[in-house]
This record gives structure tokens, C-alpha cells and sequence, in this order.
């Protein structure tokens, strides 16, 4: 790929190993990678009932956020 990507992973993931999100990320230098001391699903369970979401989402949400802002150049008013 040569478009800019960011791989995102908790580090407690017990369904995919937090090693093979750094190893896309070697093959690719030029991608972001966004770790968070989390599990697969960054603290959430099905069916969320709570009214906000849990800390490790809303990291994710918030580098999602700000990666697509750099991505496309999108300035803060």
C-alpha cells in the first residue's frame, strides 16, 4: 500500500498477538502505529449498555481522529 495507514492494537490482545502489529508496521515505516495498553476490543463488551465509552476506545477514537486530520490536511478553527 502507498497510501497512508495506521495500525491500531492493544497490547493485552489474547486473539492476535500485539507482535503482528509491529511486524506490519516494519513492513510498512511509513504507517502509524497506535498502541494502547488494552485488550481486542479496547475494553468493550457486547452488549455495551454504558453511556460512555471505555478509556481505550475512546484513545483509539481520538488517534483515528487525529490521524485522518494529518492525512487529509484538515485544519483545526
Amino acid at each position: 500500500l502507498t497510501i497512508p495507514w495506521m495500525i491500531a492494537h492493544g497490547r493485552q490482545d489474547p486473539a492476535v498477538p500485539f507482535s503482528q502489529a509491529q511486524e506490519l508496521h516494519a513492513w510498512q515505516p511509513k504507517s502509524k502505529l497506535f498502541e494502547v495498553d488494552s485488550d481486542h476490543v479496547f475494553g468493550r463488551v457486547h452488549p455495551w449498555t454504558q453511556e460512555t465509552l471505555p478509556a481505550p476506545m475512546t484513545d483509539i477514537i481520538q488517534a483515528n481522529i487525529s490521524f485522518l486530520k494529518t492525512v487529509f490536511m484538515i485544519q483545526e478553527k
